[in-house]
């Protein structure tokens, strides 16, 4: 009585229109299905659904920078309780530019902007002012999601044995009415010990919107009013050179998360 079925699927294709110049069309993709027939009626346990479809565009810059502008088109969907699906449609594009700044000093920076269409099927047979209704409502109306957001970061080899790359991003993110912003500042360093060492260490600052429990296609929490989640992060490794040009890497991570906004971490 139990039907399964699962497929992922991904596809690239790139073309060069000169030595300078490349376009890409990136896909990929993944269906997830379990249900039950008893009594010749068919009950689905588990869907969900998402695909995405990135378009670029390469150019090889003089002086050797490179150029980067993209599309990428995204559906997701996911089946939840009572025969209902959550969905979102994006839209998000991204510009992408990395500089030499001199022999010592690359720069990279970039812009991303994303609209998420977000939309929930009604509860089906439900009387409106039942508050299990209204409740699943209020976490899931039907809206429009914007985020945009622009980082910078340098490159920057002080000697043959030292490199660092400072760097920063900005956020901004709007969701039914309610908006929020913030400061990502980010420093990695890698120090060679030897041509065949290296310790690698990295320090920075992450935000993101109130998530859902665990990441479900088409599945977002609409509240911004309890501002952003924020993630204090820090990095430490050794990387290592084997022979038949292998390489062995060894990294400890901590990080500290503050307001932790999403499901678990209130009940939490």
């Amino acid at each position: 009585t139990i039907t399964l079925d699962y497929r992922d699927y991904q596809a690239r294709v790139s073309y060069d229109l000169t030595d300078r110049d490349r376009i890409s069309v990136f896909a990929f993709g993944a269906y997830d299905y379990l249900s039950d027939t008893t009594n010749d009626i068919e009950t689905v346990l588990f869907g969900s659904e998402f695909y995405r479809v990135d378009a670029r565009y390469d150019v090889r810059l003089q002086g050797g920078g490179k150029l980067r502008t993209a599309v990428t088109w995204g559906f997701d969907q996911t089946r939840v309780v009572d025969g209902r699906n959550t969905r979102d449609t994006l839209v998000g594009t991204r510009l992408e530019l990395t500089l030499p700044l001199s022999r010592s000093a690359t720069l990279r920076t970039g812009l991303d902007l994303q609209v998420d269409d977000y939309r929930a099927d009604p509860r089906p047979y439900a009387d409106p002012d039942d508050p299990d209704t209204q409740a699943y409502n209020a976490l899931f109306p039907p809206r429009g999601d914007n985020a945009a957001g622009a980082w910078v970061d340098v490159v920057w080899h002080l000697d043959p044995r030292l490199t660092i790359t400072p760097g920063i991003r900005v956020d901004s993110y709007f969701s039914n009415g309610a908006k929020a912003a913030a400061a990502a500042p980010r420093l990695a360093a890698v120090v060679r010990l030897h041509p065949k060492l290296r310790l690698l260490h990295a320090l920075g600052v992450a935000h993101q919107p109130p998530s859902f429990v665990v990441p479900i296609p088409g599945l977002a929490v609409a509240s911004l009013n309890g501002g952003l989640q924020t993630s204090l992060q820090a990095a430490s490794g050794v990387e290592l050179d084997l022979p038949f040009a292998t390489t062995l890497t060894v990294t400890l991570f901590d990080g500290v998360f503050l307001n932790m906004t999403d499901s678990l971490g209130v009940r939490l």
